[in-house]
């Protein structure tokens, strides 16, 4: 049966991709409009919300944001924003339109069948410490090199791409935050230099108050008012957002001893520290059910739904505690202290998901690896701050491998738009 329902998905893919590629002859392209996406349509969030949010507010472009969600279509519209479903006859009519799509974990992130003849990029959700793609199980090189030699063949790759829904995104641009980060992006996506444009992270830009941001989600806009309360009332945060592990094996703060996370969170209430956290939106997909072993009685934990936006209550965070998530190299723009906690750091690395680097090397904070070592620590970053302060050189160098460009959103739309025009209209 799946064998038949894949045979079934891609014969779909075909005869949609040929009608769209006829159908995109016809329509020309509108240099002044831009589409945009993120998170598989579920979410307004990341790179892409913040990039969406430039466009509108501080560029004279029409901006149109491509979702699954009619929630998420419903609550940009009441403040005039434009925004449809995938599949709503105007939302294809405008995805056909526009010559920019831009989304930032992939094709899905819209409607990709639209894309034929548009100048496509992918802002991408992070610079990666876990391995990812390519990465994940290693290539032959010479397995590596053929591929990317099929891929400069256009017409062979256009050909085969034809069965999956991303058809029109197989020669898509792909932002990088450096030298150091195309390098890890060529191997990791496979993808050809030529093909990559560097600049900041458009959330970055936020964090470092660049961007004047969309409200979407009032539910998310009345917990950063009530943070922004606390630390007015003299309350420290420290933020938690782990990443997730492929083998569903995740825990709130590494333990599932409800005495140990009680004991751990009264600690915290007499330093005045509020803890808010998140886990990752996919842990769903790999099958954790961490999420449902939060005690809900701490008056001190600000627990946020998964598909909330993390950078907002980031940026009002006083520390970070993170284990193999690259949220903790976009806060290192804020100079702020992360303090590490892989409490499964040994399993992480021969049984899931893996390092592309050596931990120790590439994280700049102190290091915890039980539940009450990490209290001990928070609360001395707490108290004494400046016996941290160390480690400020360390992240500084970090920040500047990863990051050797400040410039976001403003140089992002300079490169696509000279890019479109030294390739033309099909992209």
């Amino acid at each position: 049966m799946r064998v038949v329902l894949k045979i079934l998905t891609m014969l779909r893919n075909v005869i949609l991709n040929l009608v769209f590629v006829l159908v995109s002859l016809f329509i020309k392209r509108d240099d002044n409009m831009w589409v945009v996406g993120g998170w598989f349509g579920q979410r307004f969030a990341d790179n892409s919300s913040y990039f969406f949010s430039y466009l509108v507010k501080q560029t004279n472009y029409r901006a149109i944001w491509i979702s699954k969600s009619q929630e998420i279509v419903r609550s940009l519209r009441k403040q005039g924003v434009e925004a449809y479903r995938h599949w709503d006859i105007r939302g294809i009519f405008l995805s056909l339109k526009a010559k920019y799509h831009v989304v930032d974990q992939g094709p899905s992130d819209i409607n990709p069948f639209t894309s034929f003849g548009a100048t496509k990029l992918n802002l991408w959700h992070g610079f990666p410490l876990k391995r990812i793609g390519a990465l994940i199980v290693p290539r032959r090189k010479s397995f590596l090199k053929l591929k990317m030699c099929l891929k400069r063949l256009t017409l062979i790759r256009h050909t085969l791409s034809l069965k999956n829904a991303g058809a029109s995104w197989c020669n898509s641009l792909l932002l990088c935050t450096s030298d150091f980060s195309s390098d890890i992006y060529e191997k990791a996506f496979e993808s050809p230099r030529e093909r990559m444009i560097k600049a900041n992270y458009p959330r970055n830009e936020y964090m470092l108050d660049k961007i004047d941001t969309i409200i979407c989600d009032r539910k998310q806009e009345k917990l950063v008012e009530r943070v922004e309360s606390l630390k007015k009332c003299g309350h420290k945060i420290v933020s938690y957002f782990p990443t997730f592990r492929d083998t569903g094996q995740d825990s709130f703060f590494g333990t599932k001893n409800m005495y140990e996370i009680h004991i751990f969170f009264e600690e915290l209430a007499k330093m005045h520290v509020v803890a808010v956290c998140k886990f990752h939106h996919a842990i769903s997909i790999f099958g954790s059910n961490a999420a449902n072993s939060i005690p809900d009685n701490l008056d001190n934990l600000i627990m946020l739904d998964d598909k909330m936006d993390v950078y907002p209550f980031l940026k009002l965070s006083d520390v970070l505690v993170t284990d193999y998530s690259s949220v903790f190299f976009d806060f290192l723009w804020l100079d702020r202290l992360v303090v590490f906690y892989p409490y499964d750091l040994d399993s992480y690395k021969s049984s899931d998901r893996g390092l592309i680097f050596d931990y120790e090397e590439m994280t700049p904070g102190p290091k915890a690896y039980r539940i009450q070592d990490l209290l001990k620590l928070l609360s001395e970053v707490i108290t004494e701050p400046s016996a941290y302060r160390t480690y400020i050189d360390k992240m500084r160098k970090i920040k500047e491998l990863v990051f050797d460009n400040s410039e976001g959103c403003e140089k992002i739309i300079d490169d696509l738009i000279r890019y479109s025009a030294k390739k033309g209209v099909m992209q």
